[in-house]
């Protein structure tokens, strides 16, 4: 199983880096780099550069494609239960039949995979992942190459109104799409995981066969890793970790390196200032509201009879048994007081 690698470069150094394997492209765009993120920690549905031969004259491209692959005949975009790994095993079942033997052979360059440890401490119940590892070539610099399978599906664009929808059938649109074909594991990393990835290497046959739309029969093609090939290129180390940052992959001695990474220390220090300083903010605050309270209501004084009265949201009524609500009398204001008034809002206007 692979479900995340490592593929930090930019497509023009990778392009490089597989002239350095002697592996010449008829085809290069520029353009494909808008479509592409590098990461040390690619997930499936992200968009990788995958290498394949296509048309008449089979040129050798690249190409970035939605690592979940889509069957030719689906028209809708499905990430709900991704496919990203195809068993070397089920090639010729109605799913892979057609891009295995007719052409659909890709590899899929990555600098590294990830695999977690599966442990059966009990021996009875089902084993279980606990410890990540980084699978890579032994130069840390060299680009190791995964056998997958791609398609091509046509995808129903959205119709810009509903009517257009109704009325017209609906636009198409190419999606490349690929998935990453699994085999059983060699004797050096059997102990990792029941499955990994196909491993082609340049300047093999079996590298050259894979990338050939021509190559029958498909039977003779190489579904199974070597293990002197893999034994002698391929290594794999702990990883505690891994992230879309720079030291993704690589093991961390201890916890210290851990906070260093992470910048926990640095963050942890200015958090407590900014927590301090609020604290005291809000008891100031507080205390503030509180003699401000006080000041206002000192005259009060509340008498059990008054607490005895709450009124409803919590409320006392502080205002004496004998003394009725204010209300407004229109008869007791005098002619002079309302010509005041008046001449007020006459000024005014």
């Amino acid at each position: 199983m692979c479900g995340r690698y490592s593929l930090a470069m930019r497509l023009d150094q990778v392009r490089d880096r597989l002239i350095e394997d002697g592996i010449v492209l008829d085809e290069f765009s520029e353009d494909e780099q808008n479509n592409y993120y590098p990461s040390n920690n690619v997930h499936p549905t992200s968009r990788q550069p995958v290498i394949f031969r296509h048309g008449a004259q089979h040129s050798l491209t690249i190409r970035t494609m939605m690592w979940c692959f889509q069957p030719p005949w689906t028209h809708k975009i499905d990430k709900s239960h991704p496919i990203f790994n195809a068993r070397s095993d089920n090639l010729t079942s109605r799913m892979w039949a057609g891009p295995f033997q007719k052409g659909g052979r890709c590899l899929v360059p990555v600098q590294g995979y990830y695999e977690w440890l599966h442990s059966n401490p009990d021996g009875k119940s089902k084993p279980k992942p606990t410890t990540p590892y980084y699978v890579r070539p032994c130069d840390a610099n060299a680009i190791m190459y995964l056998a997958g399978l791609y398609s091509v599906a046509y995808i129903d664009k959205e119709p810009s109104t509903a009517t257009e929808g109704r009325d017209k059938q609906p636009e198409r649109e190419p999606l490349y799409s690929f998935a990453i074909v699994t085999t059983s594991p060699t004797e050096s990393l059997e102990f990792l995981h029941p499955r990994m990835p196909l491993v082609l290497f340049p300047g093999t046959a079996a590298f050259d066969d894979w990338l050939n739309p021509e190559f029958k029969p498909t039977d003779k093609l190489q579904r199974f890793n070597v293990n002197s090939e893999i034994s002698c290129n391929i290594t794999a180390s702990k990883a505690e970790i891994y992230l879309s940052g720079p030291k993704s992959g690589q093991p961390i001695v201890n916890k210290n390196g851990l906070d260093e990474f992470l910048n926990k220390n640095k963050k942890g220090v200015a958090a407590a200032e900014i927590k301090t300083e609020d604290e005291n903010q809000h008891k100031r605050i507080k205390n503030e509201r509180i003699d401000l309270h006080e000041n206002k209501t000192s005259h009060f004084k509340v008498t059990p009879e008054q607490k005895s009265s709450e009124v409803k949201g919590g409320h006392y009524n502080l205002r004496p048994k004998n003394q009725s609500s204010p209300k407004f009398n229109k008869s007791s204001s005098t002619p002079a007081q309302k010509s005041k008034i008046t001449s007020f809002f006459t000024k005014i206007s």
